[in-house]
């Protein structure tokens, strides 16, 4: 049975007659270096090995529930904690987007990401104290609710593009407005643009009436394309001369871009693509 000091001590007062099993007692609470494999010299201790390099050397795996202190003085291999981290800087800044095909649905592996130091680009709101080193790199270039607190990029559903930096490439850049209250617009990051597609122009010939009437006299052009004329009229100018097409005439042009050959039509434009979630690092994990 283990004894603290205080029992240890008591063995051996002034009066008492400590007995085979004390002195067993006392044995067994001092530690040995042969059996305990701990060792110490020079203020310098040794578990698992008595050849101590630091003043604190273990041979193995060592296990505690915290450390105190900034940790810069830890080493791994040789490379202080400070090092790693540097290292982690340099290979994933702070800020970092990537694409993730991971299921930000699921409650474990956005607790995974948070633990590895990754938040998904949802628009969410963030402390500025909690993420410091993210709001240093993104300050409210996505938003900003209050003085306390900045935005992540909404990346939901959207293509990401270079910021212009004034080469041209962009036509519009100065027009861009912020993708969230508080956010950055024209030529800088964060700054977004709604959908648009380049001005479609054409014409239609061959709508001239009979003594030059109005179209709405009935008119019965050439159309190729995106461009029809609904032939809802059986006759051309049916008040000053009857002209009867037998493909029949029309007094309304239509252009219906999905009417032209190859030509895939949507809600939107868009290119080829496939979906994955964005995701931003927030925090170095070590």
């Amino acid at each position: 049975m283990k004894r603290n000091r205080s029992e240890l001590k008591g063995y051996f007062e002034r009066g008492n007659n400590p007995t085979e099993s004390n002195f067993a007692d006392l044995i067994d609470s001092v530690l040995n270096q042969e059996e305990d494999n701990i060792f110490s010299e020079s203020g310098k201790v040794g578990i698992g090995t008595s050849q101590q390099s630091a003043d604190l050397d273990v041979k193995g795996t060592a296990k505690a529930e915290r450390f105190e202190g900034d940790g810069s003085a830890l080493t791994v291999d040789g490379a202080t904690l400070a090092m790693i981290k540097k290292t982690l800087a340099e290979m994933v800044p702070i800020g970092t987007i990537m694409a993730y095909g991971g299921d930000v649905t699921d409650k474990q592996t956005m607790e995974q990401l948070k633990s590895q130091g990754w938040l998904f680009c949802d628009g969410g709101s963030l402390n500025r104290v909690e993420y410091k080193e993210l709001y240093e790199t993104l300050g409210g270039a996505f938003g900003a609710p209050d003085v306390n607190s900045f935005n992540l990029p909404d990346l939901c559903g959207r293509f990401v593009r270079g910021v212009d930096h004034g080469r041209g490439n962009d036509p519009d850049a100065g027009s861009r407005s912020p993708s969230a209250p508080g956010g950055n617009e024209k030529d800088k990051v964060g700054s977004m643009q709604e959908d648009a597609i380049r001005n479609i122009t054409g014409s239609i010939t061959g709508v001239k009436g009979a003594s030059s009437q109005a179209w709405n006299w009935g008119f019965h052009p050439e159309t190729n394309g995106a461009f029809t004329v609904e032939k809802n009229l059986d006759s051309y100018n049916k008040y000053a001369g009857t002209y009867k097409p037998t493909s029949g005439v029309g007094n309304v042009a239509k252009f219906d871009a999905s009417k032209s050959a190859g030509v895939k039509t949507a809600a939107e434009n868009r290119p080829k693509n496939i979906y994955v979630n964005w995701i931003i690092k927030a925090k170095h994990s070590l």
